[in-house]
């Protein structure tokens, strides 16, 4: 657990001293949204133990979350025990590797992602397309940085199951929520979400310092509630420490976390997504391999055009 001071001060030793400046010339440290980068750190690295006047600001947030997945579930008899049997369910079969795959209900589809969706669009984030990109292979900072300058989420499908597939925009949703950014207007949040791409530089990288932290990295030194890594946020969700805490949202990302963890294969998850033939994939498999080896840093990216067949967009800038 790191405090303010801690934060703030190992912020200007990582930035300040080297030639990265947000877009007005000026350092991390006199930058318009340097007080927010601190306090976010602050928060997720102080997990639940973070609190406003005694609430306690990262579990009233999802609190928030849950309502809102439950109030979009259609049927209104026993929502939350319905959905939290039928995602335990979904769990199960992917543990299991039991076929056929339970029969998909659809009163129970993109609870998270609809709710996230709308959250992000009524703070100012790009919401284009039929659903957000899927990064499905490993993601570069030039990847990073142009996300961050269009103000757009991603969906981390090839970051691993632990990592979790929607970690950062739940902690976008906590961060946001809880009113830990100051700087922009009320809805504008995403212009501090924006201004992160001017600290993106090499090994000089504001966002792993704040959102994307190793759960082993020295600057969390084994904390488990240090939620700038998305491994420790995503775990304690779905863990057994607080069952009864948010049961949907848990047994939501219980379910996927159990679906990446045992059928996930890049090769399979483009084919499935892009329903394109076997010969198609080989090749653009081949290619991103060959891609690798220049460094020219392929994503992976699938992109869902409104009313268009998914595509596959493997380089920033297109």
């Amino acid at each position: 657990m790191k405090n303010k001071q801690e934060i703030e001060t190992e912020l200007k030793a990582a930035f300040d001293d080297r030639d990265v400046k947000g877009e007005d010339g000026t350092v991390l440290s006199e930058a318009r949204c340097f007080p927010d980068y601190v306090t976010i750190g602050t928060w997720l690295s102080s997990g639940l133990r973070t609190s406003i006047k005694g609430d306690p600001v990262i579990r009233t947030a999802l609190l928030s979350l849950e309502d809102e997945m439950v109030s979009r579930i259609k049927k209104y008899y026993s929502k939350d025990t319905r959905a939290v049997t039928y995602f335990k369910t979904i769990q199960e079969h992917y543990q299991k590797k039991e076929q056929p795959r339970p029969e998909k209900d659809t009163d129970f589809s993109k609870l998270l992602t609809a709710s996230l969706g709308q959250f992000e669009r009524e703070h100012g984030f790009l919401v284009a397309g039929d659903r957000l990109p899927n990064y499905a292979g490993f993601v570069y900072g030039n990847v990073f940085k142009e996300s961050l300058t269009l103000k757009q989420h991603w969906k981390d499908v090839g970051a691993g199951d632990t990592h979790g597939e929607y970690s950062h925009r739940l902690q976008w949703y906590i961060v946001i929520k809880a009113g830990a950014i100051v700087s922009s207007p009320r809805n504008q949040e995403a212009l501090v979400f924006q201004s992160m791409a001017n600290f993106q530089r090499g090994k000089t990288n504001l966002w792993t310092y704040l959102f994307d932290q190793l759960k082993n990295s020295p600057s969390i030194g084994g904390d488990k509630e240090d939620f700038r890594s998305p491994e420790n946020l995503n775990l304690w969700l779905v863990g057994d420490q607080d069952p009864e805490f948010c049961p949907v949202l848990r047994a939501f990302l219980r379910a996927r976390m159990a679906k990446r963890a045992t059928d996930y294969r890049l090769d399979e998850y483009l084919q499935r997504k892009l329903k394109i033939s076997r010969e198609a994939i080989d090749a653009i498999m081949a290619e991103m391999v060959q891609d690798n080896m220049q460094k020219k840093n392929p994503s992976a990216r699938i992109l869902f055009p409104a009313g268009a067949k998914p595509k596959l967009s493997k380089w920033v800038g297109q």
